[in-house]
């Protein structure tokens, strides 16, 4: 059973951005050949911006990794799609597998960013905020 769950409005401030096969890299395609950049944000400048975070704010703030993936369905494990070639249980396994990485939000630019920065040596941090769309 999963341990906990993400509340909608949780703010996350990224300590680690992981593709889709839990990898802390970025794959692009560049003149033919397929580049492999280590998706590296600044653990410390994390911290820092959730040290900003009150316990009088009227909404949680959480430090976590962020799993990116290529798209809203399949790469997030959703199961309202046209094709979705997996069950419920394959989806609370998959969800069991991010937990234990200490994967606390899915969005889908966190390793191109990631990698970005930390290839152009520019020091970043992703803050998101958790949404659910039924």
């Amino acid at each position: 059973m999963l341990k906990y769950v993400i509340q909608c409005g949780t703010v996350v401030v990224t300590n680690g951005a992981l593709n889709g096969i839990l990898e802390p890299y970025h794959k692009e395609p560049i003149i033919g050949k397929m580049v492999k950049r280590p998706a590296i944000l600044d653990e410390k400048l994390a911290e820092e911006l959730h040290s900003l975070a009150s316990p009088d704010d009227c909404y949680k703030t959480v430090v976590g990794k962020t799993m990116c993936t290529s798209d809203f369905y399949e790469g997030q494990g959703r199961l309202d799609r046209a094709f979705c070639d997996y069950n419920e249980e394959d989806k609370i396994k998959f969800l069991l597998k991010l937990q234990k990485a200490g994967v606390v939000n899915i969005e889908m630019k966190a390793t191109t960013f990631a990698a970005l920065t930390h290839y152009a040596g520019i020091k970043a941090a992703i803050v998101c905020v958790t949404f659910w769309i039924d």
